[in-house]
């Protein structure tokens, strides 16, 4: 099992976008998706992380 970490300081549709791209272009079985926020009070933005757990497939 690996996980690849996406992670987006407000552009969430960009951070998508990246996954998107990522999941298309690498054959896997993803097992698990996880996402959390944090909250940074200096720049008022919502960070997002996205953690995909996968095996790679041939």
């Amino acid at each position: 099992m690996m996980v690849k970490v996406f992670t987006s300081g407000g552009d969430v549709a960009r951070l998508e976008a990246i996954i998107n791209e990522w999941l298309a272009s690498n054959k896997v079985r993803v097992a698990n998706v996880s996402q959390s926020y944090a909250y940074k009070s200096e720049d008022s933005v919502f960070h997002t992380l996205v953690s995909i757990w996968y095996e790679p497939q041939s």
